[in-house]
């Protein structure tokens, strides 16, 4: 499935040893390209995907029948796929830091499963309907609500983070960076920058959710690990390359996603304000 090869978490994990030759072919797997595009693109192209009013579905013709059910079978196949992706990730994240730890060449990683997630997303909860009855429009590559699922996306985005910048002993705290002629690589801003972005979006998304106070209230650490763990300094923060990035994210992903772009841009100027110090 087209999902498990972009992921490559399924397929591909298993393959990848951390020599030169398998980078390239983590590249390819991934095709990052500019913010996971050619991913994005394959994920949003999804067909649109309308499961009838109740009862309705056993008036279709059989062939329709069956087109809806395989739909819904797919929506619930790429759900789990992205869920397992996450995970993947967790695990190989704590494994890197048993085994020498983290490298720049893990970051388009995290960046590519924070970028699935979101192009992943909508706005709704799972069951929701508009008036009439009609089922809000998304495809069957929009998976993920925003609540009423342990596979929401803001919590999947949350444990994306959680994986990097949490825990005991964070494992980005074990991340190795060459620095060439005091310039970050173009890689770790990118990557950097989606997280910044993604945890912004996972607070505003939240904040309306009151069904998981417990998952709320520990995005503030959270955020605040994200933001300091880094290194970066506040002109950096706010500079060209964190703010474009951050930018672009938002206008792929907000308005789906149910929230505008300023919101998250706003959020972000405000944490660098009251956590960065330098």
């Amino acid at each position: 499935m087209f999902l498990n090869r972009m992921l490559a978490i399924d397929a591909v994990e298993s393959q990848i040893s951390d020599d030169e030759e398998n980078e390239e072919d983590l590249k390819r797997a991934f095709d990052l390209g500019d913010e996971v595009e050619e991913a994005e693109k394959a994920i949003e192209g999804g067909g649109s995907f309308n499961l009838p009013p109740q009862g309705l579905l056993q008036r279709l013709p059989q062939k329709r029948q069956k087109e809806v059910e395989r739909r819904n079978a797919e929506r619930r196949a790429n759900r789990g796929q992205i869920a397992a992706a996450v995970d993947g990730l967790r695990d190989r994240l704590r494994g890197r830091v048993t085994h020498g730890g983290l490298t720049t060449r893990d970051l388009p990683r995290v960046r590519a499963v924070l970028s699935i997630v979101a192009a992943a997303g909508w706005a709704g909860r799972d069951g929701t309907r508009i008036k009439g009855g009609a089922p809000l429009p998304c495809s069957t590559r929009q998976v993920l609500p925003i609540s009423g699922s342990d596979d929401r996306w803001p919590r999947l985005l949350g444990l994306t983070l959680h994986a990097l910048f949490r825990g005991s002993d964070p494992p980005v705290r074990h991340l190795r960076i060459d620095v060439l002629h005091d310039e970050m690589p173009d890689d770790v801003i990118e990557c950097w920058a989606t997280c910044f972005w993604a945890a912004q979006a996972t607070v505003v998304a939240s904040a309306s959710d009151h069904s998981a106070p417990k998952f709320t209230h520990g995005l503030k650490p959270l955020i605040e690990s994200v933001y300091l763990l880094t290194g970066l300094t506040t002109q950096e923060l706010l500079g060209d390359s964190i703010i474009g990035i951050m930018l672009k994210l938002g206008n792929r992903y907000s308005a789906r996603l149910g929230f505008d772009v300023e919101t998250v841009m706003t959020a972000h100027r405000r944490t660098v304000a009251e956590v960065i110090r330098s």
